[in-house]
């Protein structure tokens, strides 16, 4: 750390690169056309797809929704610092920012997702400033791409799961800590940034673990590249500064953190049935578990276990031809280590597979490796950033390629398509293979007990509903949620009772089964899509096809057409123009300083980065 202008400075910029207003028009335009296409791949049909509503998406919609009008979740609990939710017990982040949804849209699919693709989209920004901090505006923009078309982005930002809040505000967070550091350690920055650090450790349970990692790793580099002071001064300097920022932490996380000590067996008893460390051979397996997190056939290819969506092979977690650029990327960040850039780079993206890690048997597990996204796109920038360092250098000093013009425009033009066509390939899928004849998401998102629900709500008689034995847990806040059961009616009771049964034997091998007993009720089964509701006679109310029938095609559409056809034109065009501009601009940039394309914000700072391989 040095002064420039009596300015305090980390990694070699001050906190003048976030607040300049000599960024270029073009750059601008640049990062709102990024936004608006990230923006379009989050928000497009929404609530149609995925399909269905998650019973986690609906008991986080519901219990802020009983807030609203009662100051209590569901089970009843008042205020609660940790929602019961299904008994295991979850952090309250979600359900009270979800409020001023849930007043607007009421308890709804819809409240719940465009909550989701809100903070989505502003992790496309926030990519963009902290990578601007630390390296270059060109970088950055490749970075906020990069983040904008990641298959994990996408699929955070389109379901109404609090992973996207640990992602989002653990990005502000080190954005804030940052600043507060290259601002004399501004005392109302630092306590913004523990305040935002507290909302995400109460967001998501892998925050438990990521958040506290992540703060020791930033004040671990900030310590190590404070020369200029003694080692006694500059440690007292910088806990104070730490305890400045526990202060601003203590708003949110203290409570929340308290009532997990307080009853701690009982709220991470979900955790303790997860936990793969029971002995001291299982340290093998989690150090196996870690590893694999970083698997090209898994990161790139296979995509992790228990994925939201279903996308297709070669964009599950980030797109294919992200993979050479990561790796790049990871190398140099480890031939650049003595660099605090590099040092926060690859320390946070060490830091991503730890909760996960420790779990099992579902390893590695999309959503508890949530905070992988958005590193795992910066280190692919980073790498981007490499290669085209070295092919700017070549047009300059190779004499054949020098006068082949047209080597620099093609090598984009390459990359441009390679990534639309990736990206393309994956949206086609998301909108349409995975909301046909697929039984694995229409089971993960209730698709058939959501359809079955509105129809039982046209039947206001119902007084019993039976349910598969497996379902009853989940049916309840589905029906809450997809009925707007008023809040005080469901905390007294006067709702229809819903039993659990086993299908008797003689439903079992049948194409469509329901539950025994249905002349005491409406009875609800369930096979995949196909939903059977029956009336106290036996008479068959409603039902559609079961997954072992042929199933009408259902093509999503927009104004009418089907979006296989203009419409996936339109977004393919798109895409590929700001894929190409966006990186076209870097390389221009690269090109005009020498090749370098990011070396903190000002390439004749002494203590800024070098892109040397």
């Amino acid at each position: 750390m040095h002064s420039a202008g009596g300015r305090a400075q980390w990694f070699g910029v001050g906190v003048s690169v976030v607040k300049s207003t000599d960024a270029s028009s073009r750059r601008l335009a640049i990062l709102v056309a990024i936004t608006l296409v990230g923006v379009a791949l989050r928000f497009l049909k929404v609530t149609e797809v995925p399909d269905g509503f998650n019973q986690d998406e609906a008991v986080a919609v519901y219990d802020a929704y009983s807030l609203l009008r009662t100051g209590r979740d569901h089970h009843g609990a008042w205020l609660p610092l940790n929602f019961r939710s299904f008994d295991d017990w979850i952090p309250p982040a979600h359900q009270y920012l979800l409020l001023p949804f849930v007043a607007v849209f009421g308890p709804t699919v819809v409240a719940a997702r465009l909550f989701s693709a809100t903070l989505g989209t502003s992790v496309i920004i926030s990519t963009y400033v902290i990578v601007h901090i630390l390296f270059r505006s060109n970088i950055a923009l490749i970075a906020s791409l990069f983040v904008a078309l990641s298959s994990w982005g996408i699929g955070f930002s389109r379901v109404g799961f609090s992973v996207i809040i640990l992602v989002s505000t653990s990005l502000i967070g080190i954005i804030f800590y940052v600043i507060s550091m290259n601002n004399n350690q501004s005392k109302r920055i630092t306590f913004f940034s523990g305040l935002i650090f507290s909302i995400a450790i109460a967001s998501y349970p892998v925050g438990k673990i990521v958040v506290p990692f992540l703060l020791l790793l930033l004040f671990l580099i900030y310590i190590l590249n404070d020369r200029g002071l003694d080692t006694s001064t500059k440690i007292k300097k910088h806990l104070y500064n730490m305890f400045i920022l526990l202060l601003g932490f203590c708003v949110i996380g203290m409570p929340f953190l308290l009532s997990q000590i307080l009853d701690w067996r009982t709220i991470n008893s979900r955790f303790e049935s997860l936990n793969a460390l029971k002995s001291s051979r299982d340290l093998y397996s989690i150090l196996y578990n870690y590893i694999i997190h970083f698997d090209p056939r898994l990161l790139f290819w296979a995509g992790y276990r228990d994925g939201i969506l279903e996308f297709p092979a070669g964009f599950r977690q980030a797109p294919l031809v992200f993979a050479p650029f990561f790796y790049i990327g990871i190398i140099y960040l480890v031939k650049s280590i003595f660099r605090p850039q590099s040092q926060l780079a690859l320390g946070w993206l060490l830091l991503f597979p730890l909760a996960s890690s420790l779990t099992q048997p579902e390893v590695p597990h999309e959503i508890r490796a949530g905070p992988g996204h958005p590193v795992i796109e910066i280190v692919a920038a980073i790498g981007f950033g490499c290669v085209f360092k070295w092919i700017c250098r070549s047009i300059r000093t190779w004499t054949l390629i020098s006068k082949l013009k047209i080597v620099g425009p093609v090598s984009i033009l390459v990359v441009t398509v390679g990534i639309t066509a990736n990206v393309i390939i994956g949206i086609q899928s998301l909108f349409f293979e995975s909301q046909q004849n697929n039984n694995k998401q229409d089971f993960k998102f209730r698709r058939g007990i959501s359809d079955a629900i509105i129809t039982l709500d046209k039947w206001p008689m119902t007084k019993e509903i039976y349910v598969p034995m497996n379902y009853g847990t989940f049916f309840k806040i589905l029906y809450l949620t997809h009925a707007k059961i008023e809040p005080i009616s469901n905390l007294s009771g006067d709702l229809p009772n819903i039993y659990a049964n086993i299908p008797p034997p003689q439903y079992e091998s049948s194409e469509a089964w329901w539950i025994a007993e249905a002349d005491r009720g409406a009875s609800v089964g369930n096979w995949g899509r196909q939903m059977l509701i029956i009336h106290p006679s036996g008479v068959p109310l409603w039902s559609v096809y079961s997954t072992k029938r042929a199933i009408p095609e259902r093509k999503i559409t927009l104004n009418g057409k089907s979006m296989e056809s203009a419409e996936v034109w339109y977004l393919s065009v798109m895409i590929f123009g700001v894929v190409f501009v966006t990186l076209a601009a870097a390389v221009e940039d690269a090109l005009r300083e020498g090749g370098h394309l990011g070396s903190g914000a000002h390439a004749s700072d002494s203590h800024a980065a070098s892109w040397e391989l």
